[in-house]
């Protein structure tokens, strides 16, 4: 199955189809449903709140204001289409292996640095204790 079929772009306008879980912890991507991408939403089930919340989340994404995203259809229904005009940043980055790429080079990183903090700790302290000679 294509996972590119979740949006279409017709010059500045996006066209968006979504599948929405709701009662997440936090809004994020989490995936695709059939030809849609799947949206953990941070809100109950509620329909006007998860559409708000996706609005303003989608708004945050896209980098425009939330007028410039429109609800096309599915006002009270997990299947959402969504407009949004205006947007330079590409759809690609609500991919949820591009997201998880990143935060996994993030998390590598950041383990990385612990590392090499670590052993620094430990050099010094040996260092420091006369434990650690150097050869030659």
């Amino acid at each position: 199955m294509a996972h590119n079929r979740w949006f279409t772009q017709n010059g500045t306008t996006l066209t968006l189809r979504l599948h929405v879980q709701a009662s997440g912890k936090k809004t994020e991507c989490i995936g695709y449903y059939g030809d849609a991408l799947k949206i953990r939403v941070a809100t109950p089930p509620v329909s006007h709140k998860m559409n708000v919340c996706l609005v303003t989340w989608l708004a945050d994404q896209f980098g425009v204001r939330p007028q410039q995203v429109g609800l096309n259809s599915g006002e009270n229904s997990q299947n959402k289409v969504f407009t949004i005009t205006g947007s330079k940043v590409s759809p690609e980055k609500l991919n949820p292996a591009f997201n998880l790429a990143i935060n996994t080079w993030r998390g590598i990183d950041r383990i990385n640095s612990a590392i090499l903090r670590l052993n620094d700790a430990i050099v010094r302290s040996r260092l420091a204790d006369g434990r650690f000679t150097f050869p030659g």
